[in-house]
């Protein structure tokens, strides 16, 4: 019994999945590169909303 698969093996739906969350990565990266370069200055370190953010809701 063999673990590994190969990619033909992947059913479409899989590929398709992949495909939707492969184009939304991009298409937030181009959205973050685009708002680096319409607002070049840092944004104020806020201690709250750091915390809430690392210590907020997990799956």
């Amino acid at each position: 019994m063999s673990i590994t698969t190969s990619n033909s093996q992947l059913p479409l739906r899989k590929w398709a999945e992949l495909a939707l969350v492969w184009l939304a990565a991009l298409g937030l990266s181009a959205l973050l590169g685009w708002a680096g370069q319409r607002w070049p200055e840092r944004l104020p370190i806020q201690p709250w909303l750091v915390m809430a953010l690392v210590l907020g809701p997990r799956r």
